[in-house]
């Protein structure tokens, strides 16, 4: 379970010379470290730690002399009441809402399941920004072909102009692969799963419209 906290101050602090802020940077880090495992050795053996891939946001506000204060709780899918869990606390400062933090959160989340495929894999210009073009594309295919990500972006249109259909390459043709969104959606009609050959042939149409917008999905393999 995660509570986030959102709030404006700003933390202000001073140090007398650089290596007395050096070694105190590693106190620190040694402390927050040891704090951490003894919590995680504490907890261990009277709680059962929750893992999941999903969960939900539920948002409410702390009222008290001090004022009030928005925070959200972020809860497990797989977290069963009345079972004792470990409590995260996240406090945040500057101009970050807690919306902004989970939204951080679950777009840490997708890189690292697309991390892979950006790093290592071979990468196709769907749609080149060169010439004043107010659209661009770019996508990326594992090299096992099991998965594809796909970019595409709008800088400017005129007249409420379509994004360019997308025709994906460097896909199985055999394989299917399901569609998944990162952020954006496509027109009416796409389908969640189809073939490689059909990606790569019929293509698909992003629903995105309007000046300075953006659009991310990938294509994973099925069995």
């Amino acid at each position: 379970m995660l509570l986030t906290y959102s709030s404006s101050a700003r933390s202000r602090f001073s140090t007398v010379g650089y290596d007395f802020s050096k070694h105190m940077y590693r106190l620190q880090r040694f402390l927050v470290a040891g704090a951490a495992l003894f919590a995680l050795l504490l907890l261990g053996p009277a709680s059962q730690f929750v893992h999941t891939r999903g969960g939900t946001w539920q948002e409410f506000v702390y009222h008290g002399q001090a004022g009030s204060r928005p925070y959200f709780v972020y809860t497990p899918d797989n977290y069963r009441p009345g079972t004792p869990v470990p409590l995260l606390v996240m406090l945040h400062g500057c101009t970050q809402t807690a919306a902004d933090f989970a939204a951080a959160k679950r777009l840490v989340a997708v890189y690292h399941a697309v991390q892979a495929t950006i790093v290592h894999g071979n990468l196709y210009r769907l749609i080149s920004p060169r010439n004043n073009s107010p659209f661009s594309s770019t996508e990326t295919v594992s090299p096992e072909e099991n998965q594809a990500v796909v970019f595409a972006f709008t800088h400017s249109t005129q007249e409420g102009r379509r994004f360019p259909l997308l025709q994906l390459q460097g896909l199985n043709p055999d394989a299917q692969y399901k569609l998944g969104w990162i952020e954006g959606k496509a027109e009416a009609g796409t389908p969640e799963v189809a073939s490689g050959r059909w990606w790569m042939n019929h293509g698909l149409r992003l629903d995105l419209r309007g000046d300075f917008q953006a659009a991310a999905f990938r294509l994973d393999r099925q069995p």
